[in-house]
């Protein structure tokens, strides 16, 4: 048999008030984190893109707001926007001695660090394959160990009149 209970509004509110308070609050401390976490993930890119500066002997350009998903050209002469092909040969040159595929991903990703670590070795890869073999060769590969280490073709010195 049915039957049918009535609570007092009062009560209700009187019993759910602290639970809404407390709920509040713990909306408000996640926005307060919320905001701290975006400030900490600022500054650490901040950080690696100052670490892609040094790692290459270069400076950050202070006059250029940091964002990162928005630094294409850097004061070293790394561009963003570059194809795979031309990341890879400006590492290469840029290094001026015997790589492996995994040491330019690194460099890569230390100026990209957005960039997903599996597909830069992929194309990182590919691209060190094709830039040492073909007509338009300008690296050496060696076996070294389980891998290959790539260096750049040594162009000779053309003669100067005398």
């Amino acid at each position: 048999m049915p039957f049918n209970i009535k609570i007092d509004e009062d009560l209700v509110q009187e019993i759910s008030q602290p639970l809404n308070n407390r709920l509040e609050k713990i909306y408000s401390e996640i926005d307060d984190h919320s905001a701290e976490i975006e400030k900490l993930t600022q500054k650490a890119d901040g950080i690696k893109y100052l670490l892609a500066q040094l790692d290459f002997g270069g400076t950050p350009d202070n006059e250029e707001k940091f964002q990162l998903s928005q630094v294409r050209v850097l004061t070293n002469g790394y561009n963003a926007k570059w194809g795979w092909s031309q990341k890879v040969k400006y590492i290469v040159e840029k290094e001026n001695k015997p790589i492996t595929s995994s040491e330019v991903a690194q460099k890569i990703l230390k100026f990209e660090p957005t960039l997903d670590k599996v597909t830069a070795l992929k194309n990182v890869s590919a691209d060190l394959g094709k830039l040492a073999s073909g007509h338009n060769q300008i690296l050496t590969r060696e076996k070294e160990g389980k891998g290959f280490v790539y260096k750049l073709i040594k162009k000779p010195v053309e003669e100067q009149p005398a």
